[in-house]
């Protein structure tokens, strides 16, 4: 039980409403929603097809694009980061 309390925290739904859809009853919006704020992707999990990197959210792709970086090169992508972002605040 202590791993669906994690679950219904991580998705911000109550145990009881994880209960039930694992009895059946059909996924609400919010739980579509907290699932996919979590990280999973919910167009293969309910339509079975992978999303294209255009179709991740922007922070999902910058963790991408981290992550097919050599370890050895992400400080440097994180200095031009870090001034894009000086140069082009959000007003």
């Amino acid at each position: 039980m202590a791993g669906i309390h994690a679950v219904c925290e991580l998705v911000g739904v109550q145990t009881q409403a994880w209960l039930r859809y694992e009895k059946g009853q059909p996924f609400n919006l919010e739980l579509l929603v907290g699932l996919e704020k979590a990280g999973i992707d919910m167009m293969y999990v309910i339509f079975g097809v992978k999303k294209r990197n255009s179709e991740l959210s922007s922070e999902n792709q910058l963790v991408k694009l981290y992550e097919t970086v050599e370890p050895e090169q992400r400080e440097g992508l994180i200095y031009l980061a870090k001034a894009f972002a000086a140069a082009y605040p959000v007003k």
